[in-house]
């Protein structure tokens, strides 16, 4: 029996425009209405949610930032909440001047901060003209990002490596992920290599609320689309890929669904309601 739903939005619930569809809007209507639990578990930031999603009423929670922060919705209640080690965003500085080769952003208390010459250049990092806006919308500019990491180091929830080029991506994700410890790593996109504590991921956001709620990791509904998906779908009772998710999270999964333009996260929603 279902009794908690958990979704990921971009390329998962959301279209590409990100928004929800009217199948969409629906189906989480209808799973509300069987009192079933609806969770968000996101890459985004806090206030990088869709405003649609953020007041869509009955959906109670969210996790953000890769399982960073886990909220209370539509208020925004912090219920849970890890920073990275200020270790680890020395050294993940002390990387980024050393190799030269890609940018950081980084989130504080839900909002994230990129460097200036991203948001003014976003093409260069292969952002189609759709993201670039959502970019300059969602992020805070910052002229000095050392300087700003430096300063805040302390309260850093998570960081995002920012490569144009995807061989140097894969690469600075194996780099990370042998040299800096205490932390969690994995990526979303082709562009970025995400990173926060080690007690993150959407996986643990999710076991969080499992334990809040009292509904257990079998009778959790997962989708997602991407690797940083991977653990979420594997930890839910069952877990649903899109099909236009990537291997990782395809693999992890019980099963694979219609892609997210073709609506497979309304579609299989409604095959397990009442």
């Amino acid at each position: 029996m279902v009794q908690m739903i958990a979704l990921d939005l971009d390329g998962t619930l959301l279209q590409p425009d990100s928004t929800l569809s009217a199948a969409a809007e629906d189906a989480l209507t209808k799973a509300i209405s069987q009192g079933i639990c609806i969770v968000v578990a996101s890459g985004r930031a806090f206030t990088a949610l869709p405003e649609k999603i953020r007041h869509f009423a009955g959906i109670r929670y969210a996790v953000t930032s890769n399982g960073a922060a886990v909220s209370e919705l539509p208020a925004g209640k912090l219920l849970c909440a890890w920073t990275l080690p200020e270790q680890a965003v020395l050294d993940l500085l002390k990387m980024q001047q050393a190799a030269g080769t890609f940018l950081i952003e980084a989130g504080i208390g839900g909002q994230m901060y990129a460097p200036e010459e991203y948001l003014n250049n976003p093409e260069k990092y292969r952002q189609a003209a759709p993201l670039q806006a959502y970019l300059k919308r969602t992020r805070k500019p910052v002229a000095d990002m050392t300087a700003f990491l430096l300063e805040h180091q302390h309260e850093i929830d998570c960081i995002d490596l920012i490569c144009p080029e995807c061989a140097e991506k894969d690469r600075l994700r194996v780099q990370v992920q042998q040299e800096i410890a205490d932390i969690y790593v994995t990526s979303s996109t082709p562009e970025l290599v995400e990173i926060a504590h080690a007690e993150a991921g959407k996986a643990n956001g999710l076991r969080f609320l499992s334990e809040q709620t009292g509904i257990p990791a079998e009778n959790i509904l997962a989708f997602g689309n991407a690797d940083n998906d991977a653990e979420m779908l594997a930890y839910a009772g069952i877990g649903v890929a899109v099909a236009n998710a990537s291997d990782a999270c395809k693999q992890a999964a019980d099963r694979i669904t219609l892609s997210h333009t073709e609506d497979g996260v309304a579609k299989t929603i409604l095959e397990y309601l009442h």
